[in-house]
């Protein structure tokens, strides 16, 4: 995805000129989580990204398809993944679950737009 749901909560969290940490205490979160977030180095809950949608008053739809979507993505590789650990003596079926994992990440793709 060009771009990812933490993007969308630094770029409301500076319009708002709400510092990170300001943020956690609004949302009751750590200002770690909230900077994770925006790195994309924690997944963030439908929950939370709901409370800080409102927050900042940034596009709760939009925010909730891109966690939705990020979440759909790291699903489906950590299992596609598993796959080819089990199939790694089978490099044809290593070769199309790698297709695959391109074709999914092309699909994911269209759905964010």
């Amino acid at each position: 995805m060009d771009k990812y749901a933490g993007q969308l909560i630094a770029e409301g969290r500076e319009g708002e000129k709400i510092s990170q940490s300001g943020l956690g205490k609004k949302a009751n979160l750590s200002s770690g989580t909230i900077a994770r977030w925006e790195t994309g180095d924690l997944p963030i809950s439908k929950d939370a990204a709901e409370r800080v949608a409102d927050l900042l008053k940034i596009d709760k739809d939009m925010l909730i398809k891109m966690v939705f979507l990020e979440s759909l993505q790291r699903s489906l590789t950590r299992q596609l993944d598993k796959f080819k650990m089990e199939y790694e003596d089978y490099p044809s079926i290593c070769e199309k679950i790698d297709e695959l994992r391109e074709y999914l990440n092309k699909f994911i793709e269209t759905l964010s737009v």
